[in-house]
């Protein structure tokens, strides 16, 4: 049954034993229409109200003789219809216009249930195209040390609506550390507002550095999960993206060029009495550095040995102490962490 030319009044669509496709009017008996032939050797299939040719009303589509019919208005007066027809062992308002199932049953808002052979048009509102559904993603966005000798460390999480519902507030999240023994949990909160679908909120804390591996979880109190959010279409279906890990190994400063600290003298005496007598650059956290002195006329006097983790120079230029004045030197240097540093300053050289 489905109205077909929007009077508010149910028509009966029905192939018969008669040899015809007949419209009758539901409540009446009236036969509106029976004048396309009909025949088949099978009795049980009934025809089918949707939108087949995507013409925007409803079809008929109905088994004739040996094969199919597309029954259809000249003038495009029939009421619109879905592309997916309500068949009587199921309800099409429990399948989406791209046929996925939605994870829980939706409510039956119109009580077709009790109405198996009765077709909706695309105007009522049991048959939406898509259930506003819910689904939370964690994410650990970045993980830096928040000190240079990185002590501690600064986590930045990320909770995002990835559904199609809003997110009310009270989400709880934990943060736990995972060792090679145990878990235990270094953050635990409670969201404080609403996330619209597509949006996100950025939670950031600062914890102690440890080995091991961050798992961030959101439906979370600590004692698993604490709640799954629920709202008038259902709970949340997708799970698997509620937790996120991030391996804490070989975190960096933030600001890792600034925890560079290479410190390099502007003088030094090269005189022998055993005080100042060589330039020593201290550096630590690199990797590969090289160290390069001129002279004022732009002659290169010293270049550090890549291979030794030492930098130091002793005032000479092939065997012989240079002259007293300033010296020009450019250092570059990379991390292990592939972090670029360069400077260039004066040293000067006392006698």
């Amino acid at each position: 049954m489905f109205d077909l030319n929007c009077d508010g009044k149910l028509e009966l669509i029905h192939r018969g034993g008669n040899g015809f496709l007949s419209i009758v009017n539901a409540k009446t008996g009236e036969v509106l229409s029976n004048t396309l032939t009909c025949n088949s050797f099978t009795g049980e299939e009934i025809p089918i109200i949707a939108d087949i040719n995507g013409d925007g009303q409803a079809n008929i589509l109905v088994g004739c003789d040996e094969g199919l019919t597309l029954v259809k208005s000249t003038d495009l007066s029939w009421k619109s219809a879905r592309s997916v027809y309500n068949q009587f062992n199921y309800l099409a308002n429990q399948v989406n216009d791209d046929l996925t199932v939605p994870c829980y049953q939706q409510e039956d808002v119109n009580s077709l249930s009790s109405q198996l052979f009765i077709q909706s048009g695309r105007t009522n509102s049991a048959f939406v195209s898509c259930r506003a559904t819910l689904d939370i993603a964690a994410k650990i966005d970045t993980v830096f040390a928040a000190n240079c000798d990185s002590t501690i460390i600064q986590v930045a999480m990320s909770i995002c609506n990835v559904g199609d519902a809003m997110l009310s507030p009270d989400i709880k999240y934990v943060l736990y550390l995972k060792d090679s023994l145990n878990s235990k949990i270094e953050i635990t909160g409670t969201t404080e507002t609403t996330i619209q679908p597509d949006e996100c909120i950025t939670l950031n804390y600062n914890i102690a550095n440890q080995n091991g591996t961050l798992i961030f979880s959101v439906n979370d109190d600590g004692s698993n999960f604490a709640s799954i959010p629920s709202n008038e279409n259902g709970l949340e279906c997708l799970l698997e993206n509620n937790t996120d890990i991030y391996d804490i190994a070989n975190v960096i400063p933030s600001n890792y060029e600034n925890c560079l600290p290479i410190f390099i003298p502007n003088s030094f005496s090269p005189d022998g009495d055993g005080m100042n007598d060589r330039l020593i650059i201290k550096h630590i956290f690199s990797k590969d550095i090289q160290f390069l002195i001129f002279d004022r006329t732009g002659k290169l006097v010293y270049q550090n040995d890549p291979l030794l983790q030492e930098v130091t120079w002793d005032g000479k230029y092939k065997g012989k102490t240079l002259r007293k004045g300033v010296y020009t030197y450019y250092l570059k240097t990379t991390s292990e962490n592939s972090i670029y540093k360069s400077m260039r300053g004066n040293i000067t050289l006392i006698n």
